[in-house]
């Protein structure tokens, strides 16, 4: 019974991972070839313990479906699959603060409803890789990004929580991304989306409690991007932060400029 459940829910959720129709939207086919679907947890007879040994025996086109629970590993994803957790808040890889929590080798990848946490990054990505979807994962308590994108194009990084890391979501060098419906909030030094690149789209994401060094006023901080699309035009952390996360001895914004988004 469970398994049909696990095998409604990925039914569902790959196909709502693309948000964006266009010529050059992520392809359904890129994603999922119809491969075997691989448990992780659980209780089935044949399931895997852990998520890297499921990967190791999977092909491309393969779908792993992860049961809720806490899985303390370091992720290699070498292989085109679809890697997806059974709840979000209760599905949570953990990267014990070794390594990379989850690093993406190759293109063609949906990684969709975790929690990942305790790395040095998040969720991390090799060079020149395309057609990656990050969906509806919480990105939280990371040494340095949240989610690292370098040379990579064609990505969709779409309805995350990323919180609590250094820096939020980064992109250097890298072409015709979709950044879309995401929350970034209190991560200590800024919630970066370096667009060091070509034409992302930054459409509708949600800022909120992150330092931004330059910024002092206790006041909504407007963020706009001049030379690449963004939507509205001008979005604002609606309660920045005044003072680094970690300083102790001074106060972050006042409570009264909280603004519900």
């Amino acid at each position: 019974m469970k398994k049909i459940v696990a095998m409604g829910l990925i039914f569902t959720l790959i196909f709502s991972v693309f948000p964006i129709k266009g010529s050059d939207k992520i392809m359904e086919n890129d994603v999922l070839n119809n491969g075997r679907i691989l448990y992780v947890g659980g209780s089935g007879p044949n399931n895997y313990t852990h998520i890297q040994d499921a990967i190791n025996d999977a092909e491309d086109g393969d779908t792993i479906f992860v049961y809720s629970g806490i899985y303390r590993e370091n992720v290699v994803i070498n292989k085109s699959i679809n890697l997806i957790g059974e709840n979000a808040k209760t599905t949570i890889i953990d990267g014990m603060r070794k390594n990379k929590t989850v690093f993406i080798l190759v293109s063609n990848v949906l990684v969709c409803n975790f929690t990942i946490r305790n790395g040095t990054i998040g969720i991390g990505f090799s060079y020149h890789l395309e057609k990656i979807a990050i969906k509806n994962n919480i990105v939280i308590n990371n040494i340095q990004e949240g989610i690292s994108l370098w040379r990579c194009n064609h990505c969709v990084i779409y309805g995350n929580t990323v919180s609590n890391d250094t820096w939020g979501i980064c992109l250097y060098g890298s072409y015709f991304n979709r950044i879309i419906n995401n929350n970034l909030m209190k991560n200590e030094e800024n919630a970066h989306v370096y667009y060091w690149g070509n034409w992302p789209l930054f459409w509708t994401n949600r800022f909120l409690r992150n330092y931004w060094d330059n910024w002092c006023l206790p006041i909504p901080k407007p963020i706009i991007a001049f030379f690449y699309p963004i939507y509205p035009l001008i979005q604002f952390d609606w309660m920045p932060r005044l003072f680094p996360y970690g300083d102790n001895n001074l106060e972050n914004t006042p409570t009264f400029f909280y603004i519900l988004i």
